[in-house]
C-alpha cells in the first residue's frame, strides 16, 4: 500500500471537500496518508488567514484526518535538498517524505512537481512528487 505525505495545499483541499477523492481512498484503505507538524503549521496559517471563522472546524478536521504523523525533517536534511527546488517553503515537506521512507508527496502545486520532476532523478528519484489524480492513479485498488 502506497504512502503519501501531503502538503499543507492539499490539506485545505480536503477540509473543504470531505468528499474528496483522496480522503476516499485513504477511508478505504487504498492508500496510507501522512502529515508532519511542518505541514500541519502551515495549513494552519492559511486557514487563519483565508477563513478565520472556520479555525475550530480545521482542528477538528486534522484530529479526524487519517493520516499518520511523521517527524518533521532535521535541519541537515533540508539543506540536503534545498537545491533541488524553486519555493524553499517546499524543502521540508519533501526533505521530511525522504527522511521517512514515504512513497510519493502529493501535492496541487505545479512548480513542486516540476521541480521535483527537473532535479531528483539525479538522486535516483528519492521520492515521487505526484498530482492527485497521478497518485490515484498509481494505486492498486480493487
Amino acid at each position: 500500500m502506497k504512502h503519501a505525505l501531503i502538503d499543507a495545499n492539499l490539506i485545505i483541499a480536503l477540509f473543504l471537500r470531505p468528499d474528496h477523492a483522496l480522503l476516499r481512498a485513504a477511508r478505504s484503505g487504498g492508500c496510507r496518508l501522512a502529515i508532519c507538524p511542518y505541514v500541519i503549521r502551515e495549513a494552519r496559517r492559511m486557514v487563519a488567514g483565508a477563513f478565520p471563522a472556520r479555525a475550530a472546524e480545521f482542528e477538528q478536521f486534522i484530529e479526524q484526518l487519517p493520516a499518520t504523523t511523521i517527524v518533521d525533517a532535521n535541519r541537515e536534511e533540508i539543506a540536503r535538498w534545498e537545491g533541488y527546488l524553486s519555493d524553499s517553503a517546499d524543502v521540508p515537506v519533501l526533505a521530511a517524505a525522504i527522511a521517512a521512507g514515504i512513497d510519493a508527496v502529493v501535492t496541487s502545486d505545479r512548480a513542486f512537481r516540476a521541480d521535483a520532476r527537473a532535479t531528483l532523478a539525479a538522486e535516483g528519484d528519492p521520492v515521487a512528487v505526484l498530482s492527485v489524480p497521478e497518485f490515484l492513479a498509481s494505486l492498486d485498488v480493487r
